[in-house]
C-alpha cells in the first residue's frame, strides 16, 4: 500500500511560487482541497493528489481570476 504525501500550506505556497494567503484563498473558494488535522486550532494539510488536480486543471494558480 502506497503512503500518501501531505503538504503544509507554506510548502504548497513555495512549490507554486505564490503567497500563503493565496493558498488560503484557493482553499476558501474550493479551488484546492485541504484536510484539517487536529482540534480547535487544526492545521491544514493538502494531499499530493489534490495539488496535482489543481495544477492539471489548467486553472491560473497565480491569479485570483
Amino acid at each position: 500500500m502506497e503512503r500518501q504525501r501531505f503538504y503544509t500550506v507554506p510548502e504548497v505556497a513555495k512549490l507554486l511560487r505564490v503567497s500563503r494567503q493565496h493558498i488560503y484563498f484557493l482553499l476558501r473558494h474550493k479551488k484546492l482541497r485541504g484536510i484539517r488535522i487536529g482540534g480547535p486550532k487544526a492545521r491544514i494539510r493538502i494531499r499530493d493528489e489534490d495539488l496535482e488536480d489543481l495544477v492539471s486543471s489548467g486553472s491560473p494558480v497565480g491569479k485570483r481570476a
